[in-house]
Formats: structure tokens, sequence, C-alpha cells
């Protein structure tokens, strides 16, 4: 039986790695002139393509069609809407294009009264899990666990849960940005990765669970249960999360 096939938009060496470590057959898709050092191995292959042109979906269907591979993911921003396109294209499942757009365009301006908070979930056929809250420190610019109250928690819980059922997510890691003010949530919008920036490590840390593997592993069968790993922030998965 052949190696699954998973393929990459837009990965830094970081993602590779991850990407790497779940012992498939990995295909990144890079845009022109970006960095593609580390990226590869003797079970990779490496294409240098404008993900975010019109005609990518030509690509998919001409060289990815090919390649027969079982899932088309992105942890970056820019491949989001390409990476549906390709899975709707390839027949594959994934985050739908709608979806996609929907959560894109529901993105609005943050103002600066209340706490601004990243609220970090993961969707399995539609059933949330939270894994963590963070909040950027307003001088040093560093993530750090929100330590809300449990009744703000829970509200906060209760609305990004309901933002992403409206939007149409069933499955996926979920970035959603809210602000609380004067005991009110609102959301400001979402994005369906994490970046391989600070973040997805102090969710490990929080959570117990390395959410950038799951995120590339998911269409593939990864669960959370595939990606625990020790050393959280507070010895439990949840525990920092609301305090």
């Amino acid at each position: 039986m052949r190696a699954r096939r998973l393929v990459v938009l837009g990965a830094t060496a970081g993602v590779a790695r991850a990407a790497h470590s779940l012992g498939c057959h990995t295909v990144f898709v890079q845009q022109p002139r970006s960095p593609v050092e580390a990226l590869v191995h003797d079970d990779s292959h490496l294409y240098s393509v404008d993900y975010t042109a019109a005609t990518f979906a030509e690509f998919v269907d001409r060289v990815l069609r090919s390649l027969a591979p079982d899932a088309v993911v992105s942890v970056a921003a820019s491949g989001l809407l390409p990476a549906a396109v390709a899975n709707s294209v390839l027949g594959l499942s994934g985050t739908g294009i709608e979806t996609v757009r929907r959560l894109r365009e529901g993105r609005g301006a943050v103002s600066a009264e209340g706490r601004e908070l990243d609220v970090v979930t993961f969707v399995t056929g539609g059933s949330h899990q939270l894994l963590a809250v963070v909040e950027r420190h307003p001088v040093t610019a560093r993530m750090a666990p929100a330590g809300l109250p449990p009744a703000v928690a829970a509200d906060v819980e209760e609305a990004v849960n309901g933002h992403l059922d409206e939007a149409g997510l069933r499955d996926g890691p979920a970035r959603t940005t809210v602000t609380v003010a004067d005991g009110e949530v609102r959301v400001h919008g979402t994005l369906t990765h994490l970046g391989d920036g600070d973040q997805p490590e102090l969710v490990r840390r929080i959570s117990g669970i390395d959410v950038q593997r799951w995120s590339l592993g998911w269409p593939l069968g990864v669960r959370g249960t595939d990606c625990l790993e020790t050393g959280t922030v507070s010895g439990t998965p949840h525990e920092g999360i609301a305090r």
C-alpha cells in the first residue's frame, strides 16, 4: 500500500518538519521566490507556483491530480482559500470554499476597548474543542494565557462556537479574535490556521496538544489524541484557559 500523500501550501521549515513527522509523502507548493531551504527530504516534491493566482486551479488539475494526493492543507493565511479550491477540484475533504470565504469576509476591525483575545479551537465533525485562550501583552507583544474568570470563559467559548457553527466550519483548527468589554463578548473574525509563530508553541504548552501537527494531519485521519505531548503550562490541558 502506497504512503499517503499530503500537499502543503506556503510551508515554513517548522511546518515542513511537522508535515514530515506524519510519515506521509509530502508535496510542498511554495510562492515564487519564497524560502525553500529545509523543506524537502527524500520523500517530497516541491513546486514553485503562485497559488493565489486565478490559474492555480489549472495547476491543481494538471499537476497535483496526477500525484493523487489524499489532502491539501495550508497553515498560511494566503493559502487557506487556494487549499479549499484544490480540495474542491480534486474532490477531497477539507474546509469548503464558501466556509473559508465567510470566515475571511467576517473579519473586521478590532476596537481598542476591552481585552483582545485569540481563542484557539479545533472542530471535529462539528464538535468544538477549546484548546487555549491567549492574550497579547500590550508592551512586550508576547502571547500569554489569558486567565479568564470561569463565567467570562464560558461566554467567550459560547460566542466563538456559535460564530464557527454559523460559518459552517465542521472540521479543522480555528483562531478567532474576540474582545471582552463590560461583560460583552464581540467576535471579530476567524482564521483557520495558527501560522508558524510563537502561538502554536504556546497552545502546545497550555493544552498539551501539538496543534500544528493536528492542523496538518486531520484530513488524513490524525486525531487530537495522536498529537498529545507533555509539558503543559499548568499540568492539565485546560487550566490557564479559565481561571
